[in-house]
């Protein structure tokens, strides 16, 4: 489970994660930040101390790669 808390802190979203996550949550997660934020230079803080990852090493590369093509 992913929320993400754009009013606690101000100019810094907050994304907490917890138990298992699959690589399209992770995706879904991530693409809602960058979607729902208005501005250039957003900050986003991830807490993942009660996330589990059962990536595989192509798993974690698509992910940067997504990153790398969608991130603000």
């Amino acid at each position: 489970m992913v929320t993400i808390d754009t009013d606690s802190v101000e100019g810094v979203v907050v994304g907490t994660a917890s138990g298992p996550l699959t690589l399209e949550e992770i995706r879904e997660a991530a693409a809602t930040v960058w979607r729902d934020v208005e501005g250039p230079r957003i900050r986003v803080l991830w807490d993942l101390r009660d996330a589990q990852f059962t990536l595989s090493a192509n798993e974690v590369r698509a992910l940067a790669e997504f990153a790398k093509q969608h991130s603000p």
